[in-house]
């Protein structure tokens, strides 16, 4: 019974050693090909601390090209500190709900829906033929419901800025040994 314990105590060991070897053989490429898509949109900070803001177009083995506006740009991955997503406003989210809300706003004006000489807008400039519908009044507020809807629902939308961060990678043994059993402790962190 004694010698499967000294036998199972290395083999562990040695299981661990070797998982944590292959978590340190990562390299900083591997890791930022297995965390960035391509046509993703990034803003990578280099080790001189610049922004580079754009859509991945292209990882090669030694970097990663941005689009940028009208040009691209290369950084190399060992002169990258920093990867995150770009910060995503509510403007978006009120585009689309005001661009919704004025449609059906306005399928619903130009269908005959509810009566419009109920409107509240009734006799306010353009909206004086309060018996006719045109879907203007109807566009206009299915519009700003829509915006309204759209900024709440982007606001509350959140999404991990972070995609990458270089840092050391450590790795800790710690023996702890007594009478009746020896093991170590592996600790991996990057």
């Amino acid at each position: 019974m004694n010698s499967r314990k000294t036998v199972t105590t290395p083999m562990s060991l040695l299981a661990l050693l070797l998982i944590a070897n292959a978590a340190l053989a990562q390299t900083p490429a591997d890791d930022i090909r297995g965390r960035v898509k391509e046509r993703q949109k990034v803003v990578v900070t280099d080790a001189q601390g610049r922004e580079f803001r754009g859509r991945v177009v292209q990882m090669t083995d030694r970097l990663i090209t941005l689009e940028q506006k009208r040009d691209t740009v290369d950084v190399a991955y060992s002169e990258i500190t920093a990867i995150d997503r770009p910060k995503d406003g509510v403007g978006n989210g009120a585009l689309i709900g005001l661009t919704v809300g004025a449609a059906v706003g306005a399928a619903v004006g130009l269908s005959g829906g509810p009566d419009q000489s109920a409107s509240p807008f009734c006799g306010m400039g353009f909206f004086d033929d309060c018996g006719k519908s045109n879907g203007f009044a109807p566009a206009v507020a299915g519009g700003l419901v829509g915006m309204l809807l759209g900024v709440s629902v982007d606001a509350l939308i959140h999404h991990e800025r972070q995609i990458y961060r270089r840092g050391a990678t450590t790795l800790r043994i710690s023996p702890a040994v007594s009478r009746r059993m020896a093991a170590a402790m592996v600790v991996v962190s990057w």
